[in-house]
């Protein structure tokens, strides 16, 4: 359906702008900004004494303004007459402040002309939030409202929000809101805290960019975000109360559960954590580890008890099902500030791995005692021992021959370089003798657990996964470190979306340090290398190693399980997963020849497999802005050539046509028409560095240019996924 369509089926009529931008005029501290320092025009309305103070009164008075008082005076300017005879410093000041208010409200406008468009009615527009809200004048469909509400200040901006929704609570359909600014970067900074005061689902909230006011500001991008967000909100507004309704479910819920496991606690004495933690130590676990596992597990049993989450998952599914034809499963990508995909990555990072309050180090690692002194080893002594071997063969009376000598020589130098090595391996089981203390063995226990993930601490270093269980390491005594092992898998660490495929490999996905960066990784542990160090050996390299994080049970033993026995299969919760795939822009030419479009201009899109009928294949999407970048590239060649040579640019209809296709999402199962006869998407299976040539031989295996007609464009995806 098209924009216009889905915002009339979803009822979205009457629309609210809030926004201090679309002020007609200014303020006297807007006028004070633009005035001298020296003469602001408030100091002027204030002294009666001020020549032009007494001018302006004149001219007021002249044309029926009030004079009575300082805020008087200054309404007297709104009077166009009043002002074109007002005095210079007075006049221009508030000229010059006019001038930046109406700038600064044009972007706000712009918006105001497209959701006009798009409804069919004539928005509602606010300058200031008011200080009641009540039906029906307050009721509404949608909300667009200016993130720094008053002034540069985004205070009162959600305390309103909350209060609208608040009175729409009631109401069957439920109010969409999009906060807009235009400092995104200041509103991302914040965006933890405004999504915690608007705890609201995304279905309805959406936080947008709005266009800049300078010419050539990227208007046709912000107006396809705009586009996209407001087809997104009316395509899910029917979903918006059993979702939310589902959150409060499960809120409700947990904390019903978490009282309940707080009286089960009380119930506890002394003696009942002294038996827990001498359970925890019998099944070679800390506390924390046991109490942790133990209680949540039982949080989520009271929680199961509960029939209102059942309940309310069934409803969203009910309306899921009747919305089908207009959800699709797919994230848009650079509609919002910022995008779904970190939540979803977000979410399945928790379910894989630790949080890194739990696995951190915190103080150091117990060092390892200082050795005895001890005497110059052979190694040291070599140099002395053939300078004296050679003194010698030149005092002595005995006729040698240099042969002689040099055996000799090269005798002695064998021996003592044999008795340097051996001398080596004492240091080398010196080092782990004097490592093996109660403290190194105690810390390694403690932090080095099942699932923790080490990186060697050297350029490039590799990671190992640790996947000894730890009932094999925790009752080992000091003095049998040398008889037991570790088991840990070697691997990789790179960017989440790269695929490494093999009944050899096991991924363990979305891993991120930076819970507000959205960069993730895949670690690729290699079955085919374990490492096994005995526990002298890793007392005595503990200082090489640094961790860096570690797997949940159920993802560690999913590894261990693998390695023990290909057959085994471990049922685990299946994660999303996104790609980013290289895009090269074919054309054909007046010469029918397919010709590079994008060389030299690096673009991508983002691909996730679907396996599910009737959808089944790629879902491929491009963001707005490199959908933008793409359709920018292709010429008109169905036109003739300017008078220099050069060709038209595709025509705007067709580019915002094209646009739209690559940036809402396609589903390409091999190849695919794109917006009518005019490009076609294309998956071919390729490595990064594949040339030009090989790919216009793999593109004409799939497309042939004869076949196509002159300007025909084809998106050309290169996968390493088969």
């Amino acid at each position: 359906m098209e924009i216009k369509d889905l915002i009339q089926d979803a009822g979205i009529r009457k629309v609210l702008f809030v926004d201090d931008d679309l002020r007609d005029r200014p303020a006297l501290t807007d006028v004070d900004q633009a005035s001298p320092p020296a003469h602001l025009v408030s100091d002027i309305l204030r002294d009666t004494t001020d020549d032009d103070n007494e001018a302006l009164v004149a001219v007021a008075a002249a044309h029926g303004g009030k004079t009575g008082n300082e805020n008087e005076l200054f309404d007297s300017l709104h009077i166009p007459e009043v002002l074109a005879e007002a005095p210079e410093s007075i006049r221009v000041p508030y000229e010059t402040a006019r001038e930046k208010i109406i700038a600064a409200g044009a972007s706000v406008r712009k918006v105001i002309e497209w959701v006009k468009d798009w409804t069919g009615s004539e928005p509602v527009v606010r300058t200031a939030p008011s200080d009641t809200v009540e039906a029906p004048g307050d009721i509404f469909d949608l909300l667009v409202i200016d993130y720094y509400l008053v002034g540069e200040s985004p205070d009162e901006t959600a305390p309103y929000i909350k209060k609208l929704l608040k009175l729409h609570e009631v109401e069957e359909k439920p109010l969409l809101v999009v906060l807009m600014t235009s400092n995104g970067g200041g509103v991302i900074a914040n965006m933890q805290t405004i999504k915690k005061e608007i705890a609201v689902s995304s279905a309805r909230f959406r936080i947008l960019e709005k266009p800049s006011p300078a010419p050539g500001g990227g208007v046709v991008v912000i107006k396809e975000r705009w586009a996209q967000a407001l087809t997104q909100l009316a395509s899910q507004r029917r979903l918006i109360i059993p979702m939310e309704n589902f959150v409060k479910a499960w809120k409700v819920s947990l904390e019903d559960a978490a009282r309940a496991m707080e009286l089960r606690l009380l119930d506890l004495d002394g003696s009942a954590f002294a038996v827990l933690e001498a359970t925890a130590k019998d099944d070679s676990m800390e506390i924390e580890e046991y109490l942790s596992d133990l209680l949540s597990r039982r949080v989520m049993a009271e929680a199961e008890e509960r029939g209102a989450v059942l309940e309310s998952v069934k409803a969203l599914q009910r309306v899921m099902d009747q919305e089908r034809d207009k959800i699709m499963p797919i994230l848009t990508r650079g509609v919002e500030l910022r995008d779904a995909q970190l939540g979803i990555r977000s979410l399945m990072s928790d379910v894989i791995w630790h949080r890194p309050a739990w696995w951190k180090v915190l103080g150091e690692i117990p060092a390892v005692p200082e050795r005895e002194k001890v005497e110059p080893t052979a190694v040291a002594e070599v140099a002395e021992v053939i300078e004296g071997a050679a003194g010698k063969l030149a005092d002595s009376d005995v006729g040698l021959s240099p042969r002689a000598g040099g055996t000799e020589v090269a005798k002695r130098l064998k021996e003592v370089m044999a008795g340097a090595r051996e001398e080596q391996f004492d240091e080398y089981a010196d080092h782990l003798q004097r490592a093996a203390t109660s403290e190194r063995l105690q810390w390694l226990k403690r932090h080095v657990r099942f699932g923790t993930v080490l990186q060697e601490r050297r350029a490039n270093g590799r990671y190992i996964l640790n996947i000894t269980q730890a009932c094999d390491v925790q009752q080992v005594p000091l003095d049998q470190v040398k008889d037991a092992a570790y088991l840990f898998i070697r691997g990789d660490m790179a960017a989440v979306d790269v695929g490494i495929h093999g009944e050899k490999m096991v991924e363990s996905q979305f891993f991120h340090s930076d819970r507000d960066v959205d960069s993730f990784h895949a670690f690729h542990w290699n079955l085919r290398q374990p490492f096994t160090p005995t526990i002298s050996e890793l007392l005595g390299g503990l200082e090489d190693y640094l961790i860096v994080g570690q797997l949940r049970y159920e993802s560690a033993y999913r590894v261990l399980a693998k390695f023990a026995s290909q057959a085994t299969r471990v049922a685990e919760i299946h994660m999303p997963k996104f790609f980013r795939w290289p895009v090269h822009i074919f054309q054909v030419s007046r010469t029918k020849q397919w010709v590079l479009l994008n060389r030299g201009v690096e673009l991508s899109s983002s691909a996730w497999h679907m396996t599910q009928k009737p959808d089944k294949g790629w879902q491929i999407q491009f963001s707005v802005e490199e959908a933008s970048s793409a359709v920018e590239l292709i010429p008109d060649l169905g036109v003739p050539s300017r008078a220099d040579g050069t060709d038209e640019p595709m025509s705007e209809e067709n580019r915002g046509r094209l646009m739209n296709a690559l940036s809402t999402g396609i589903t390409l199962k091999g190849v695919l028409a794109i917006s009518g006869n005019l490009a076609t998407a294309v998956r071919v299976v390729a490595p990064s560095g594949q040339n030009e040539a090989e790919l216009i031989e793999l593109l004409e295996k799939k497309i042939s240019a004869n076949q196509k007609s002159i300007g025909h464009v084809a998106f050309v995806l290169a996968s390493a996924h088969k």
